[in-house]
């Protein structure tokens, strides 16, 4: 690691990166609420440290041991690059765990890789994601100024925009003008 902090990109050895300390970064802990919102914080980070191949399966894990040689017989032997990478990926995994509510963690107990981790935080978690998504929607173009002020009808405006950047669902420049400036929404 340099003295700037930065982390040179991946080779195709898979030398060990050691993680800036996740509690410092990831501030909002996974509950059952907050899933989507937390995505967003987690994704970066470990994309800008250049290991989400680790959790998407895109880096799988080397074999275990080296194939045989025609002078060994019986003894197996180690794979270096698997154990450099089982170490990355367990420092990976770590660092998921410990953003985790103790609700979430306990269906986390049978996963031991980063991947297996992610996959089961998806798979708990896709429906609700689809939901809040669509309930962020539903709330844009259901409203209106009523007897708030436009500056209260514009914050509420961009919070929701603002959420559903948050959640990797950015829309559109001019969907969101669409959505502000249609015409039923300024009735009283």
């Amino acid at each position: 690691m340099s003295s700037s902090g930065i982390l040179p990109a991946p080779s195709q050895n898979t030398s060990t990166h050691f993680l800036t300390p996740i509690q410092h970064l990831i501030i909002i802990k996974l509950n059952r609420d907050n899933y989507l919102l937390w995505k967003a914080q987690i994704v970066p980070y470990l994309k800008g440290q250049h290991l989400f191949s680790f959790i998407d399966g895109s880096l799988p894990a080397p074999p275990s041991f080296l194939p045989p040689t025609s002078t060994e017989i019986t003894q197996a032997t180690l794979n270096p690059a698997f154990a450099t990478w089982q170490s990355q990926d367990q420092m990976i995994f770590s660092a998921l765990i410990s953003s985790l509510f103790e609700m979430i963690l306990a269906y986390m107990v049978k996963c031991t890789t980063s991947c297996e981790v992610w996959n089961t935080l998806e798979c708990m978690f896709i429906a609700q994601s689809r939901a809040r998504s669509m309930s962020i929607h539903y709330q844009l173009a259901t409203l209106r100024k009523g007897d708030s002020s436009i500056a209260d009808y514009y914050h509420r405006f961009t919070h929701l925009i603002d959420t559903l950047t948050a959640i990797d669902q950015l829309l559109p420049h001019h969907e969101a003008l669409s959505f502000l400036l249609a015409w039923p929404r300024f009735r009283l």
